[in-house]
């Protein structure tokens, strides 16, 4: 849950992060409708993206993510 909401308060501006774990569990019909392919997903550590406060990076700092949008 601590982790959900570190990546949610990170993202800004209509953005929609997953974790890569959310991402990786998404059978073939989710990654169908989200229009994504998760070989080729790119991913960068909650405490890279630009902003992040140090809650965030303390709580959740090494968990990758990928912007879905």
């Amino acid at each position: 849950m601590n982790e959900a909401a570190r990546i949610e308060q990170c993202a800004a501006g209509g953005q929609v992060l997953a974790s890569k774990a959310l991402v990786e569990r998404l059978d073939e019909h989710d990654t169908a409708l989200l229009g994504l392919d998760p070989a080729r997903v790119v991913y960068r550590a909650v405490a890279d993206i630009e902003g992040v406060d140090e809650k965030a990076k303390r709580d959740a700092g090494s968990v990758a993510v990928a912007d879905l949008l």
